[in-house]
């Protein structure tokens, strides 16, 4: 199983009363349709398919980062986020009563989407995309977020450096969720010469 977490924006950008991310587990079940959604667009040929799917939880930046324990972000489940929700309670419920919540496959990535209860689509939530391939099993996307979560950050710069130097655009979106969770603790950038390097922060988030 793999967890996705999903930065959240809206459309409209007067909207403000939205959640921050998107948690979700993806099991077998879940990993095995979006896999076959993702088929049956390649085969017909079509922009993207919609599913109404009401999987994941939907949160604010506090309940996020409240959830985190010692292993940090890297090893943060859904389930654990529930627990902590539990527990605690949401920090704004308002803007996590959503309707109509969707998944949106296309040809090699998928989103999210939400629209606030009583409102229309003109304020429709949507998530960051994210590849399809980060959703089988051994993806290099998991393995970047176990070296980053035990601060390798060379081990890190290798996943980098072996999976995400050609066609970056195709992953860019969330790999860069994937980087910024650490940014103030290392700074990885990629270079014209086709690598990866990286400048580790002090605790004060300043060059070590």
């Amino acid at each position: 199983m793999t967890t996705l977490i999903l930065t959240c924006t809206n459309v409209n950008e007067h909207y403000n009363d939205y959640p921050d991310y998107l948690v979700v587990d993806v099991n077998e079940t879940l990993a095995a349709r979006i896999q076959e959604l993702n088929k049956h667009v390649n085969e017909l040929n079509v922009y993207s398919i919609d599913a109404l799917l009401s999987d994941g939880t939907y949160c604010m930046d506090e309940d996020l980062f409240g959830a985190i324990n010692d292993d940090g972000i890297g090893a943060l489940t859904e389930a654990q986020l529930e627990a902590y929700l539990d527990e605690h309670g949401y920090s704004d419920e308002d803007s996590l009563s959503l309707d109509s919540r969707t998944l949106v496959v296309k040809d090699n990535t998928a989103h999210f989407t939400a629209i606030p209860k009583h409102c229309g689509a003109d304020v429709l939530v949507k998530t960051a995309s994210f590849p399809i391939d980060a959703i089988i099993e051994g993806n290099p996307y998991d393995a970047l977020k176990a070296a980053l979560s035990s601060k390798e950050w060379g081990d890190a710069r290798s996943i980098l450096d072996e999976f995400f130097s050609k066609d970056l655009k195709q992953y860019c979106s969330y790999l860069a969720t994937i980087l910024q969770f650490y940014a103030d603790q290392v700074r990885f950038t990629y270079g014209s010469t086709e690598k990866w390097s990286f400048i580790e922060l002090d605790k004060e988030g300043a060059l070590a």
